[in-house]
């Protein structure tokens, strides 16, 4: 956990009193002939002061001068850190004269910094990264040759990063620049420019480190992919919509969540409450229902998929695999003409729900992909299903034929649902199927049949899911 320093509490751009150190709360760094760091005083209508760099914090800078410059309520100063140029405010704090040379003690801080109480700016929500699983990255340190910030990411938003890093790092200061390489726990590594806006002095665990805040300078959509995968997964109190309403575009979120079926009658309970949740949500159910009204006899001859999240229930459905003579779950309310595939030829699957915390990601598709493996096993040619509204347009969309046949559930308050029908040797081959949504939704779990020996294809029929493999990788 971060926790900000005592010593701190000033504004970083404050003007200490003389009898404070220039650099608190942090300590300098002395800076030698052969580090990359280089002062200008910067005057207007006069000649700009050239200064030996002396000494350096993240909020002070000494110089020697030979000429001192006029007194002022503040200074303008170019600092030049390696090839980078930053100018900022100063005050001077401390000045003496010696060996026929000006010593000046700059207290600095960014132009447009008010000196007030510290105050961070937080324009956008942050996410703190759990404590166990933080990002680690490298930056190049532009003052000295072959040497290495070293640092973790605490927080993470859409327009920065917060990093902690060691004390030792004095020569970091506000607007510097650096070229980041960030390695993120289970997802993968990253390149990403920063540029510091805030340095603080906190607590992490038992020591002091560096808080930099730090915005991105010009990351693309792969950055912000890579990282919300990351936040999904190690971010607290993190969820799919709060991502999306701030700019993050989620693509990849299923192959982080835990799939199972069912096992206890906990896991049972809250996928009951999960199914409240969504029907509550969808005006599906009257407001007077509790968890224990979403259950019926079809659960107790089921098998129910439990999506779990951080171990919490976050999607499901119900399957059932038929016989002859069974009472089937839309039989219920309609009949099937002649020619409709027969009970045993089929897995009837209802009662899918996700949660908001995921709902718009790939998890449908991964649900999805579940129900064709358990109906390749069980050697089910046809998954049968009902949907109403704009879920008709979801499934058609992948794969699934909308009939004719209509039904009014008598469980849930809705209007005319029709009855649909997934043909897995069609979408397994890719028929009535776009390219890229065939890729998006079925080549995973027609990946893992093959490999696992479990799907049997003939040459034919191999060769067209080459194919289609290979048009895939060409369109994205």
């Amino acid at each position: 956990m971060v926790k900000r320093v005592a010593a701190a509490a000033s504004s970083l751009g404050s003007l200490p009193e003389l009898s404070e150190s220039v650099h608190l709360p942090f300590e300098s760094k002395s800076i030698d002939f052969n580090e990359q760091v280089k002062v200008i005083i910067l005057q207007q209508g006069a000649t700009n002061i050239d200064s030996k760099v002396l000494r350096m914090s993240p909020v002070g800078v000494e110089v020697s001068t030979s000429s001192m410059p006029p007194q002022q309520s503040s200074y303008e100063l170019r600092m030049n850190v390696g090839k980078q140029q930053i100018e900022l405010s100063a005050k001077l704090v401390k000045y003496d004269f010696s060996d026929g040379k000006y010593n000046l003690a700059f207290r600095t801080f960014q132009k447009e910094q008010a000196i007030s109480p510290y105050v961070e700016k937080r324009e956008k929500k942050r996410w703190t990264c759990l404590e166990k699983y933080l990002p680690t990255g490298t930056a190049p340190n532009p003052v000295g040759y072959n040497d290495f910030i070293f640092f973790r990411v605490v927080e993470i938003s859409h327009s920065g990063l917060k990093i902690i890093t060691s004390l030792r790092n004095k020569t970091i200061t506000v607007k510097q620049r650096m070229d980041c390489a960030l390695n993120l726990p289970m997802v993968g590594s990253l390149t990403v420019k920063i540029e510091v806006r805030n340095i603080d002095r906190v607590s992490f665990g038992e020591e002091d480190v560096l808080s930099l805040g730090c915005v991105f300078i010009g990351a693309d959509n792969f950055v912000f992919e890579t990282l919300s995968e990351y936040l999904l997964n190690f971010g607290r109190d993190v969820s799919l919509p709060a991502l999306k309403a701030e700019g993050f575009p989620v693509k990849k979120s299923a192959k982080w969540l835990d799939y199972s079926y069912v096992k206890t009658a906990e896991e049972f309970e809250e996928v009951l409450s999960l199914r409240l949740e969504a029907y509550s949500g969808a005006g599906k159910i009257s407001k007077d229902k509790t968890r224990f009204d979403m259950t019926d006899q079809f659960d107790s001859m089921a098998k129910i998929i439990a999506v779990k999240q951080n171990s919490k229930v976050v999607g499901s459905a119900r399957l059932m695999l038929h016989n002859l003579g069974d009472q089937t779950e839309f039989g219920r309310y309609t009949e099937f003409p002649a020619g409709f595939p027969k009970p045993w030829e089929y897995v009837e699957c209802s009662r899918i729900c996700t949660s908001p915390s995921v709902r718009g990601s790939d998890v449908m598709f991964e649900i999805v992909s579940h129900i064709v493996l358990l109906a390749v096993k069980a050697d089910r040619r046809y998954v049968v299903g009902g949907a109403a509204g704009s879920l008709l347009d979801f499934y058609k969309k992948s794969g699934w034929t909308i009939t004719d046949i209509s039904y009014v559930s008598q469980a849930l308050k809705q209007d005319e649902s029709k009855i649909i029908v997934l043909d897995i040797h069609k979408v397994v081959l890719g028929y009535g199927l776009k390219i890229r949504d065939w890729k998006r939704m079925f080549s995973g779990i027609v990946d893992y049949l093959m490999d696992q020996e479990i799907l049997q294809l003939s040459p034919m029929e191999v060769a067209r899911i080459n194919v289609l493999r290979t048009l895939s990788k060409l369109l994205t």
